[in-house]
């Protein structure tokens, strides 16, 4: 039933059915990732300054 009417999207929908799942359990239900930033990437510049690091380093 979840999963026919949930869409993922819809940001009321969810903050809706965590409030609905957190009254029916009687403990606090959370989105954790709703507020994760982007893991830092590995490009070609942050390379560049590893290899720089460790090459000044020795």
């Amino acid at each position: 039933l979840l999963h026919a009417h949930y869409m993922p999207e819809s940001t009321e929908d969810q903050h809706e059915i965590l409030e609905k799942l957190t009254v029916y359990c009687g403990k606090s239900v959370y989105n954790y990732s709703e507020n994760e930033t982007d893991p830092l990437k590995w490009d070609f510049y942050n390379s560049f300054y590893f290899a720089y690091t460790v090459v000044s380093t020795i």
